[in-house]
């Protein structure tokens, strides 16, 4: 039975299952009432449209209640009828996290072993990479409103049920907590979305990219709703000295007590991501103690450290709605100085630094987002065509356009990165595109030599990019048919199936396709498993120390005769001198491009003169889908004028 302790209940383990707010929460007055006072309280207690008799019958509306204890019924059934229009499940939990109480639409949850959700923990209701998040959140339960969580429960049928968890715990229930879970009814795109959310697993926090989408929508539904947000950065500076102290083991179990410590305050508990090696960011509500959690992680570091000495966290807070930015810009700059962030080594942009300045960043980044934009639209950069050419024969096989701009002085990697970073890419590839078909319509269609254009993976994996590409091709039918598309991994590729699907769209009307930069990076080989494409192009850095370095040798050989046995052709870059074509031709690559064949020029004409008559054939290609590629070549260039370093794509 209830006890009764200063005026208010109190329940004690075990006892009957009674859902009833507390009287201090209701208003509620503790004097009885006089006969008449209760007559009344009876009247407008009444449920609108239905309520229950004292043997528990459905009355109708207007039947009047006659005694206290169906008043007191009223009451409860409306409160328990207000908690189901805002939750679809509702929870009593003890002190320890068992559940006391179930009721709402529990036939969605894993069913439990005997049928009854009483006596199990909350813990085991969620699913088994949620359940520290969910034990961390009880933990730090105040007496106030717990903060909206999604988490994944175990649902029904062995399906995964995302929920938002919301709640109290009240002093005046025994310390009992009171909870709710309200389904996520997502439509079509925001589950697509979630399912987008690329997870680091080792935290489970969302991983750098996923963030940067993540916290661009919180600030996005800020500005629309007036809601206050923050954006803190962590960082743990002596997270490589801790590793070699700690060993792989427990550095993963750090890994994973931040995520949770993270996501148990981050907003909807999903938008916290891991930037690094200990690096860290989340977005928050306005006024969390961050002192506080600081020394927990700081306390959580030492307690895994055999020598006590743990880590110091450093923390800089950024207030998501400062600024007279617009919402685009806001966004633009916010997803920049995250990658600013990211990217910074030890000492060039520390994260006090970063709070500091973090204003003049977002100023500088809408600035740069403006007069790029403003640079794409008056079509304020030149294209230049690089030749190449067939190893074997020496006459041009197609040209590449490469982008030039007024600022850049060596080349335009920085420009270009930028504009992947703030997620402009899409917009110079297409006016990039629409500058070469205007170039070669300048020409003639007969006239026209191939030329490669240059796509960003991340433009490949928007299918509005896509569909506007499709119409500018559209609108250029006789020129169309020029054009080749080289990929570039300038960007890291997010979805390799997304950007295959791209790829294919391309080839079936007719574009051959080349990988650039291959070997370059990390992911090298699983673009090549999933990307089906008719050309890959050698990194330069292979083909510029090949000779030197039997190594080197050994991996272009490698790579080479990958292609060749799927049948894909290659194009080495960073050709300077006649000893590596000759080498390069001896492997079997079919073509090259770099200075040894010429350098880019911006005039495309007079680059196509014809071939001298002593030139011989060049062979024809067996899977061409597009016409016969002229056969023109151009002067050696001396490889004297050649940069060391200088990246001849755009990318």
């Amino acid at each position: 039975m209830p006890r009764t302790r200063g005026g208010t209940r109190s329940y004690a383990r075990p006892g009957p299952r009674i859902l009833r707010p507390p009287l201090r929460s209701t208003g509620y007055h503790r004097k009885p009432l006089s006969g008449e006072g209760r007559e009344r309280r009876a009247g407008s207690a009444a449920l609108a449209e239905q309520g229950r008799n004292g043997d528990g019958r459905l009355m109708a509306r207007g039947e009047e209640v006659s005694s206290a204890a169906d008043t007191v019924r009223t009451e409860r059934d409306r409160f328990v009828a207000f908690a189901f229009a805002a939750a679809d499940i509702v929870l009593e939990l003890y002190p320890d996290g068992c559940i006391r109480f179930a009721a709402g639409a529990t036939s969605a949850l894993a069913p439990p072993k005997g049928g009854k959700f009483e006596g199990l923990t909350f813990e085991s209701l969620v699913v088994e990479e949620d359940r520290g998040v969910a034990r961390r959140i009880l933990a730090e339960a105040g007496q106030h409103r717990m903060d909206p969580v999604i988490l994944t429960m175990s649902g029904a049928g062995g399906r995964p049920l995302r929920c938002v968890m919301s709640g109290y715990r009240i002093a005046d229930f025994g310390n009992h907590f009171f909870i709710s879970l309200s389904v996520v009814r997502a439509n079509a795109a925001a589950t697509q979305a979630a399912s987008n959310i690329k997870r680091d697993e080792e935290s489970g926090l969302a991983d750098a990219d996923s963030f940067s989408e993540l916290a661009a929508e919180v600030l996005k539904a800020g500005r629309e709703g007036g809601g206050s947000s923050e954006l803190t950065f962590l960082t743990l500076p002596d997270f490589e000295a801790f590793r070699g102290r700690v060993g792989e083991d427990v550095r993963r179990r750090l890994a994973q007590q931040i995520g949770e410590q993270l996501r148990a305050k981050a907003v909807d508990g999903m938008t916290a991501g891991r930037l690094g090696d200990g690096r860290y960011g989340f977005v928050h509500r306005a006024g969390l103690d961050l002192a506080g959690l600081e020394e927990e992680i700081a306390e959580t570091t030492r307690a895994l450290d055999p020598e006590k000495r743990g880590m110091a966290v450093s923390a800089s807070t950024l207030d998501l709605a400062s600024g007279s930015l617009d919402e685009d810009g806001a966004i633009r700059a916010l997803t920049y100085t995250i990658k600013k962030y990211m990217t910074s080594r030890d000492g060039t942009l520390s994260v006090q630094s970063l709070s500091d300045s973090y204003e003049g960043m977002l100023n500088d980044a809408v600035e740069r987002i403006a007069n790029f934009r403003e640079m794409v639209g008056s079509r304020a950069f030149r294209v230049a065509f690089q030749p190449i050419v067939s190893l074997e024969t020496g006459a041009v096989h197609h040209y590449e356009a490469l982008a030039r701009f007024a600022d850049d002085v060596d080349s335009p990697f920085e420009t270009i990165a930028f504009a992947e970073e703030t997620g402009m890419i899409g917009e110079f590839d297409l006016m990039m595109c629409q500058r070469v078909l205007e170039i070669l319509g300048e020409l003639g269609p007969d006239d026209a030599p191939e030329v490669a254009v240059n796509l960003s993976g991340r433009s490949l994996s928007s299918t509005v990019f896509m569909d506007a590409l499709e119409a500018v091709l559209e609108r250029n039918p006789a020129l169309r048919s020029r054009l080749l598309f080289e990929v570039t991994e300038s960007a890291e590729i997010a979805d390799l199936s997304d950007s295959n699907a791209a790829i294919q769209r391309l080839r079936r009307s007719g574009h051959e396709v080349c990988l650039d930069d291959f070997g370059a990076g990390a992911a090298a080989f699983s673009y090549l498993r999933e990307l089906t494409v008719d050309y890959v192009k050698i990194d330069g850095a292979y083909v510029r120390d090949a000779l030197d370095d039997k190594q080197i040798r050994a991996f272009l050989k490698a790579m080479n005769g990958l292609c060749r046995d799927l049948g894909i052709e290659t194009v080495a870059e960073w050709v300077e001198n006649e000893a590596t074509a000759s080498f390069l031709m001896s492997q079997g690559v079919q073509f090259g491009q770099g200075y040894y064949f010429g350098r880019p020029v911006f005039d495309l004409a007079p680059a196509r003169k014809p071939a001298p008559e002593s030139a011989p054939p060049q062979p024809k290609k067996a899977k061409s889908k597009a016409k016969p590629k002229p056969e023109t070549t151009t002067p050696p260039a001396p490889s004297s004028v050649r940069r060391r370093g200088f990246r001849e794509t755009w990318g």
